[in-house]
């Protein structure tokens, strides 16, 4: 009798590269930094970096899961769940602390992350279409 072998997860190129990101990430968020400084009172460099490291971590998670019904949502908690996680640890460093401004940039950058992913992906079909 033949066993039906489990679905793996991951891609493992794809995979291994979301976890390294992740985990460089995550060892970014808790080390000791000093304070950032604002660019002005309305940008804050910190912020940005959030959006974009968030972007980023959304993306390299979609695509470790690319061939899986629906990666997108996986993805997408995984990452809020991520910018949850590092912002609840970083309350209980003595040499951190949480920011809810910070968790609002994750999230705002894991949906900058679907929304360009998404745009792309369009597009591409759209060029597809005319081919």
């Amino acid at each position: 009798m033949i066993k039906p072998q489990p679905k793996k997860l991951l891609n493992k190129k794809d995979g291994q590269i979301a976890i390294v990101y992740s985990t460089i990430l995550m060892i970014a968020m808790f080390c000791p930094v000093a304070h950032i400084e604002s660019i002005s009172p309305e940008l804050n460099l910190d912020k940005c970096v959030h959006i974009i490291l968030f972007a980023i971590l959304y993306g390299t998670w979609l695509n470790a899961m690319k061939p899986y019904f629906q990666s997108q949502i996986k993805a997408l908690q995984i990452s809020i769940a991520f910018g949850l996680f590092t912002e609840l640890i970083q309350g209980m460093l003595p040499y951190r602390s949480a920011d809810p401004y910070d968790l609002l940039c994750d999230f705002i950058g894991v949906l900058f992350g679907f929304l360009i992913i998404k745009h792309f992906r369009k597009l591409k079909v759209n060029s597809e279409k005319r081919s």
